[in-house]
């Protein structure tokens, strides 16, 4: 890809540039984005089960305890105008137990077996507190107290047991979606971290090779640019490219070929004259305002060559003249 990079335009490059850079932070806020929402999930996972599992089991113990109080005050108290009111307070406190054993059903994160006995325990606990009242209610006081010492306690303390073991089971849930939610924290980070450092090593290679792109063929130009100011018409710009620098080197390449072709024909041209030979004509195609060197070169040349027929007919003129004088001298001697 960064070798493709270096034929695209100096617009495209750039535009890929940018591009790239937000293209990697996009994807480093989408990491981020998708860690929350896991983290959420976990949170989620925990507050709709283990959470509402313990919640279902303390209003289950709190409401239980109210339950008994009012069965044991009920059971104390020969007013039988109290009846009524407790017996009201004690099926509400039922009533509000039997929803939260479906809440904890409901949670689906207690074991069905250790549920289930929760749920026995308290549905026999009910059973015998609804059995009192009735006693109570019939004045069979002492059957009722009786029935709170012997069975009625007891399966109160054994669905408060079965509570704690479901406290411990939630509890352990709880250090468990902790723990696994720390290291969704910890994992998040690290990808994130390591995602961001793969952003900018990216984003400084790409930018690096985009920068060298811009900097190394301007530098050679730059210096084919001071050898052609020094006279030096043998320099070369090596870089090739489609883009905007690679037309840039390519059109001071064609200068200093087209140059350098002027100058060789130019030094031709003239090691000929130098040799006497004035029949010269132009090796190059010369171009734009090097037309009129052209012409004024060959003008240069066909004076020259004009000039020097004439002094050769001269000269030759001189000659026959000087070989005439030399026979009329002779005649005149003899």
């Amino acid at each position: 890809m960064l070798k493709k990079m270096d034929q695209m335009k100096m617009k495209e490059k750039l535009q890929f540039g940018y591009t790239l850079v937000i293209g990697l932070m996009v994807v480093i806020a989408i990491f981020a984005v998708a860690g929350l929402f896991l983290v959420q999930g976990k949170m989620n996972s925990y507050i709709n089960g283990a959470q509402a599992a313990d919640t279902a089991v303390k209003t289950c113990r709190i409401e239980s305890n109210i339950a008994a109080r009012k069965i044991r005050e009920l059971a104390l108290n020969d007013d039988k105008d109290m009846i009524t009111a407790y017996k009201g307070d004690i099926e509400e406190s039922m009533g509000v137990i039997e929803d939260a054993l479906e809440e904890l059903k409901a949670t689906g994160v207690i074991e069905d077996a250790l549920n289930e006995e929760y749920e026995t325990a308290l549905e026999n606990w009910m059973k015998l507190g609804y059995q009192i009242v009735e006693d109570l209610e019939a004045g069979n006081r002492a059957e009722g107290i009786t029935l709170i010492i012997t069975e009625c306690s007891p399966a109160l303390e054994a669905a408060v047991g079965i509570a704690k073991d479901i406290s411990n089971a939630t509890n352990e849930m709880k250090k468990e979606s902790l723990q696994v939610t720390q290291q969704t924290v910890v994992i998040v980070v690290i990808v994130m971290a390591l995602s961001l450092g793969l952003a900018i090593l990216t984003a400084m290679r790409v930018g690096n090779r985009i920068v060298g792109s811009i900097l190394k063929p301007l530098g050679e130009i730059e210096q084919a640019a001071v050898e052609l100011s020094r006279g030096n018409l043998h320099t070369d710009v090596t870089y090739r490219s489609e883009d905007e620098i690679g037309k840039l080197a390519n059109a001071l390449r064609s200068s200093i070929e087209g140059l350098s072709s002027y100058v060789a024909d130019i030094d031709h041209a003239m090691h000929e004259f130098a040799e006497g030979n004035f029949d010269v004509q132009a090796g190059v195609e010369y171009r734009g305002d090097f037309v009129g060197i052209e012409e004024s070169f060959m003008h240069f040349e066909k004076n020259m060559s004009d000039m020097v027929k004439n002094v050769q007919t001269v000269a030759n003129q001189v000659t026959k003249a000087s070989e005439q004088i030399a026979t009329n001298s002779t005649e005149l001697a003899e």
